[in-house]
């Protein structure tokens, strides 16, 4: 998505053939370990949509990023943007209020959770992101992200004793392939 939006709208980013070889092998690796052997679809369109609108959003802001990260700090980004979706996130409360007693946010299990979803997960993947972005781009840092499946995969069959089975390998190395042909 980042590679299309950037092609279409940011002037400075060129279709070269190897950029879309290369995302339409990851992409097709991607799918051999999504699927991995048997496609069946179970389509659901809400859900659908909203996993295509996230993949939109994301696309924009690494696109976005690339063009501020040169102006401000990759904190300074980060702490802005956690800011504006706290705010936007408050509406929904009224929708559907807090349940959560603060004897309950107070154990250890649910404050360690917090601490580590809030400054590992979010806050210092969002700030490496964004320092990321600024040094080699959002066309490429975006095509990075195709290695997720294969580290789901490889850190499954070590943590969970899952098979690495013949198509995952196929998947896998289609992911590699092009990973290293788009950012030729």
């Amino acid at each position: 998505m980042t590679v299309i939006l950037g092609i279409m709208f940011v002037k400075s980013i060129k279709a070269t053939w190897s950029l879309i070889l290369g995302s339409v092998i990851a992409l097709l690796g991607v799918a051999i370990v999504i699927f991995n052997g048997s496609l069946v679809l179970h389509l659901n369109p809400w859900g659908d949509l909203l996993a295509l609108l996230a993949s939109v959003c994301w696309a924009v802001y690494s696109l976005l990023m690339k063009r501020i990260s040169h102006q401000y700090s990759a904190v300074f980004i980060t702490r802005k943007i956690f800011f504006y979706g706290l705010l936007t996130v408050l509406p929904a409360f009224l929708f559907d209020p807090w349940t959560a007693t603060s004897a309950m946010l107070f154990t250890p299990k649910v404050v360690l959770n917090l601490l580590f979803l809030g400054l590992i997960a979010s806050f210092l993947c969002f700030v490496l992101w964004t320092l990321v972005i600024a040094k080699i781009g959002a066309m490429t840092s975006s095509n990075y992200l195709y290695l997720n499946p294969i580290s789901t995969v490889v850190i499954s069959a070590f943590v969970l004793d899952e098979p690495m089975t013949a198509i995952a390998y196929v998947g896998s190395a289609l992911i590699l392939a092009g990973v290293i042909i788009s950012n030729k």
